[in-house]
């Protein structure tokens, strides 16, 4: 369920719950992030939920990053509530989530079949560094604001749980309420009018400064084949947000880019590595 179609009380939900068992889309940026932690045995450490204006005052989340204990960042990004062919790769319909793996800073995408077998496209990428002391990039994302204001806000959801690991998921799912951190990103702009909206996400060692920031940290180099009706010489402001996740700096910049996305959502990747 949308923001609109969500029920305003509790005793609605529980009607729509015992009418359906379960209610809510397997796209939920609410669903995915617990349920993938603690079937694969991750402890669920601090959730960052990034939000981004949708107009007329309201806000969403545009995506999640968490940081496992083997110093694994990853990114769950909003989802269509649809299926839909978002990355050029045989057998990968749709990306569950991106993981930048430190120290080495590689950078791999995981989908899910029907059977909720893990997907990881043979492809893999490096971060690389932009003109700025030890400032690297990870990846760029580009969503329709049609998918992040269409997004699944209201779970609940039964799923199987092994009878023998049922306690441990359910007090990692109930602690992990408390290590959701809301992160606003306020993009400049008039979000009603915007088509898409996108981001560079860098790591970063030192708190930069206005003097140190390079002219554009919104990476667009290869944008252009993704979006239509890009028009000459264009300018766009973005904001420029810092914090940290466990022991590792990041440094995001964000806005409303020209031009309509061709797809409902994609990546951008710095560096290929070739054969994984």
């Amino acid at each position: 369920m949308n923001y609109t179609e969500a029920p305003r009380d509790d005793i609605e939900a529980l009607r729509l719950f015992r009418e359906h068992d379960s209610v809510g889309a397997e796209s939920s940026l609410w669903l995915r992030v617990p349920r993938q932690l603690t079937k694969d045995g991750k402890p669920i450490g601090q959730i960052f939920v990034i939000t981004i204006p949708t107009g007329n005052d309201m806000k969403m989340p545009i995506g999640m990053l968490t940081l496992t204990q083997n110093d694994r960042l990853v990114f769950w990004p909003v989802l269509p509530r649809r299926k839909t062919v978002v990355i050029n790769k045989p057998g990968v319909d749709l990306p569950d989530h991106v993981t930048v793996e430190f120290p080495s800073e590689r950078v791999h995408v995981t989908s899910y079949d029907s059977s909720g077998r893990a997907i990881h496209v043979s492809e893999s990428w490096r971060s690389a560094p932009v003109i700025a002391p030890d400032l690297r990039l990870l990846f760029t994302f580009l969503v329709r604001m049609s998918v992040v204001t269409d997004q699944d806000v209201y779970v609940s959801r039964k799923f199987p749980v092994p009878q023998n690991d049922n306690d441990r998921r359910t007090a990692e799912i109930a602690r992990s309420v408390s290590n959701f951190v809301m992160h606003d990103l306020p993009i400049p702009g008039d979000a009603l009018l915007q088509h898409y909206a996108g981001f560079s996400l860098y790591r970063t060692s030192e708190v930069l400064t206005a003097q140190t920031l390079p002219t554009s940290l919104l990476s667009i180099s290869a944008a252009h084949q993704l979006v239509k009706d890009w028009p000459a010489n264009v300018e766009f402001p973005i904001v420029v947000t810092q914090f940290a996740i466990g022991s590792q700096g990041l440094c995001l910049a964000a806005g409303f880019p020209p031009g309509y996305l061709n797809d409902d959502l994609c990546f951008g990747f710095p560096q290929r590595i070739r054969n994984g």
